[in-house]
């Protein structure tokens, strides 16, 4: 029996028509899949939305909350079940989960959904309304994101910035850095720069991160100290970018064990070549093209051409003045074709600043410079070495 319609009802009334008005104006304002799910009937509304985002019509798809549920992906159907039964039975007013739904031709959409449980004065659940959003693009990006981060050969470090201006811990390491230190990545995520850089590092935190401010990105060769002590060289470079609207530091690590063992080589090398060009009664020198300069220039030249090295340091061809007037013609092809990157001989004769005469035989060949090894750009090639011995006064 219907009883009179009381004057004190129609404020209500109206407020209920006004906030229904404005349900529907956002439904359709929005882009999400909009729902409206009657707990106690079990009825289940959807906007428009649900036939633009997934392409079902409103009446192709079950009516009540089953059909929410048989689109679903089979592997994520249990979970999310169990997750909004215990929002609604466990007195919980906001419910949030991410899944998979299935779309009417046929394929899987990642989506969003959030749901605002309403009840009555005794808490008990009346209704559900909330909003599924469509994130596949999102997820594919961060995938591509994830399959990038965690595949390059390099350590990286995503970390926060404190509101001293100083590195946190960090937010996000992948595989290599892990690998490298020897950490675990829950165990390297409690950790800031300071656990695994080196005191030389730490003590320039500061002035490096003042340059980082300025939106400069920082590039330095330093160490960082594995788990178990032992140290790692490494070119670090960093720059700041925005991550959620956050002033955020990625790190690249790049582990050159490898090269400071060859350099270390080289350097060894080149004091093997020094020791054995200083103390043989031969010239030895080392040239490059462009520009044209005289790198080295072994002691036995002072002795052979009675003049100092240095003026041939500072003018790479001032050595062919010594050469005899009928010889010069014949040194400058021998020099130009050792600069070409050709072998080279010549026999000729050096007029010492005493006026006596010492003949000399030169040899010369080329040895690429590793940057010419795949350019093989002339220019990039280095000419050691020429021997030259008095054969005759």
């Amino acid at each position: 029996m219907a009883g009179p319609f009381v004057e004190s009802d129609r404020p209500r009334a109206r407020a209920l028509r006004v906030n229904e008005e404005r349900f529907q104006l956002v439904s359709r304002a929005t882009n999400d899949g909009i729902w409206d799910w009657d707990l106690v009937t079990g009825a289940v509304w959807w906007n428009e939305n649900l036939q633009t985002n997934f392409g079902y019509a409103p009446d192709e798809i079950k009516p009540g909350v089953e059909g929410w549920k048989s689109n679903i992906h089979p592997e994520d159907l249990e979970r999310v079940s169990q997750s909004i039964t215990r929002a609604i039975e466990g007195g919980q007013n906001i419910w949030v989960d991410e899944y998979r739904f299935l779309r009417h031709q046929g394929s899987y959409a990642d989506v969003l959904d959030r749901g605002y449980i309403i009840r009555d004065a005794a808490s008990r659940p009346l209704r559900m309304v909330g909003a599924m959003t469509d994130i596949s693009a999102q997820k594919r990006a961060e995938l591509q994101y994830r399959a990038l981060f965690e595949n390059v050969s390099d350590g990286l470090f995503v970390l926060g910035i404190g509101k001293d201006g100083m590195p946190g811990t960090f937010q996000q390491v992948n595989n290599v850095a892990c690998a490298r230190l020897g950490y675990t990545r829950e165990e390297l995520l409690q950790l800031s720069p300071r656990d695994i850089d080196v005191p030389e590092w730490s003590a320039k935190q500061e002035e490096n991160m003042a340059r980082l401010a300025t939106g400069e990105p920082v590039l330095f060769e330093t160490e960082q100290i594995a788990k178990d002590g032992h140290r790692i060289p490494v070119e670090l470079s960093a720059r700041i970018f925005l991550l959620d609207g956050q002033r955020t530091v990625l790190g690249i690590a790049r582990d050159i064990t490898l090269r400071k063992k060859a350099e270390a080589a080289l350097r060894t090398s080149e004091e093997q070549f020094r020791q054995l060009a200083d103390n043989v009664h031969a010239i030895l020198f080392v040239a490059i093209p462009q520009p044209m300069q005289i790198v080295y220039l072994s002691p036995a030249f002072d002795e052979l051409f009675g003049k100092s090295r240095q003026e041939s340091y500072d003018q790479p061809q001032a050595w062919i003045e010594s050469i005899h007037s009928e010889d010069r013609e014949y040194a400058d092809s021998f020099f130009a074709r050792s600069m070409q990157g050709l072998q080279a001989e010549m026999v000729c004769r050096v007029v010492r600043p005493d006026g006596s005469v010492r003949w000399i035989e030169g040899r010369s060949f080329p040895v690429a410079d590793a940057k010419a090894g795949s350019s093989g750009r002339s220019e990039l090639w280095k000419t050691p070495p020429c021997a030259g011995k008095p054969t005759k006064n």
